[in-house]
């Protein structure tokens, strides 16, 4: 059956109540990633899709005044090997997108070029997404204390085994303190010296980091609360490759 051909094109439609519809198609382009700069448009499509294995590659969100509040791109990351680099205009950097993982970038300030963004991720592939490790501890007490795996211990010290080689593409942080906190650091195969990634907390209960760690099956991970952190109260540490 033939692709049916829009009855309307309209470059802008604004409705002041709800929309209903039994199917939306938003326009997806698929690039082969090549070391190079793809600056999106307001005519760019609004499912990005990412694929090949070159490193290097960036996407620029584009001129944010173009756009209005609220604007949002879908980015999808699809390969398995390469970060994806996406920037504010301007060239600074907003977030590197692990393989496998899709995001999505939502304006909230259009006064400038560069603009205000939020970055959410919005899943991890079917090729992904398998929880790596769980840290947690019952104890409020635990400034610069290593967590236990699962709550299955009591010393405050038990790393997890990674089961696969993988990337580590997303850590999330949750815990019963208002406004935490300090760093949470993970170590490889030691629980001393320098740690292999260390996301900051940034003063709320929840929050997910997108960040880069490479592991190999059988990698010994240490997951530790640093050292003047305050107010983070039971945490729960989730890796994500």
């Amino acid at each position: 059956m033939a692709i049916p051909t829009p009855s309307l094109v309209n470059s802008s439609i604004y409705s002041e109540g709800p929309l209903r519809g039994l199917h939306y198609s938003g326009e997806l382009t698929s690039t082969v990633m090549s070391a190079g700069t793809v600056t999106l448009l307001i005519t760019s499509s609004f499912n990005q899709v990412f694929t090949g294995t070159t490193s290097g590659q960036i996407l620029d969100l584009g001129d944010a005044r173009d756009y209005n509040i609220g604007h949002e791109w879908w980015i999808y990351n699809e390969s398995m090997t390469a970060f994806l680099d996406v920037n504010r205009n301007g060239g600074t950097l907003l977030s590197k997108v692990p393989p496998k993982v899709r995001i999505k970038a939502l304006l909230t300030n259009n006064s400038t070029a560069a603009g205000v963004w939020i970055i959410g991720v919005i899943s991890l592939s079917t090729a992904g997404g398998v929880l790596t490790a769980m840290f947690s501890s019952t104890s409020n007490s635990i400034s610069n204390k290593f967590l236990d795996t699962e709550n299955i211990s009591t010393s405050d010290s038990l790393p997890a085994v990674a089961a696969v080689s993988a990337n580590i593409g997303i850590l999330t942080f949750s815990g019963q303190g208002a406004t935490p906190s300090g760093n949470i650091e993970i170590r490889v195969n030691t629980s001393v010296g320098a740690a292999a990634l260390t996301v900051a907390l940034v003063g709320t209960q929840t929050q997910s980091s997108i960040v880069v760690l490479p592991v190999s099956a059988g990698d010994r991970l240490n997951c530790k609360v640093a050292s003047g952190a305050s107010g983070v109260a039971k945490a729960l540490v989730k890796l994500y490759s």
